[in-house]
């Protein structure tokens, strides 16, 4: 086999992805839904450059969705000493950008929001695939019992027949 220029490699899965919708901007969304906001700031060497508005508003969207995450689902709190940190874990799915703006200083405010029957399928979905762990740690649980019941019969097994041997030897040993 020829081997393929990694060029190549990386233009035909380029190709073969699915297009990507460009954004045009905030979405007009109404109705209930959670909403969380992010700002972030360019780095000094990049503020007023295009690149340094676009990484500022990916920045901005990151820590809103981080918000959203702890909204939705909670953060928990690691203390040491007077230090405090707060741990968010979470996935969002579904999101839209609401509001977007840029201020004077260069920083952005991204405003995002979930749907609530986003939220509501997704706790349901949740639901199910908690209950679907549930029944395989059952099911998990009753192989790992009845491995440990086979593993106590072969245990006992063994030692019968190590009984057996021991007095075989001593049957051999007192013939002679």
């Amino acid at each position: 086999m020829k081997p393929v220029p990694l060029v190549a490699l990386v233009l035909a899965a380029l190709a073969s992805a699915p297009a990507r919708a460009q954004d045009d901007g905030p979405k007009t969304f109404r109705g209930p839904a959670v909403r969380a906001t992010g700002t972030a700031s360019p780095s000094p060497e990049q503020a007023g450059t295009p690149q340094g508005r676009l990484m500022a508003r990916r920045a901005a969207e990151a820590v809103a969705l981080r918000n959203l995450v702890a909204e939705v689902r909670g953060y928990f709190e690691v203390r040491e000493g007077e230090d405090v940190t707060r741990i968010v874990e979470g996935f969002v799915s579904g999101y839209e950008v609401t509001r977007v703006t840029e201020k004077e200083d260069g920083s952005v405010e991204v405003e995002v929001a979930l749907p609530l029957e986003k939220v509501a399928a997704s706790f349901r979905e949740g639901r199910e695939k908690n209950a679907r762990l549930e029944e395989e740690v059952a099911r998990l649980r009753a192989e790992l019992d009845a491995m440990k019941a086979e593993a106590a019969r072969l245990s006992a097994l063994l030692d019968r027949a190590a009984a057996e041997i021991e007095e075989l030897g001593r049957r051999l040993r007192g013939g002679r």
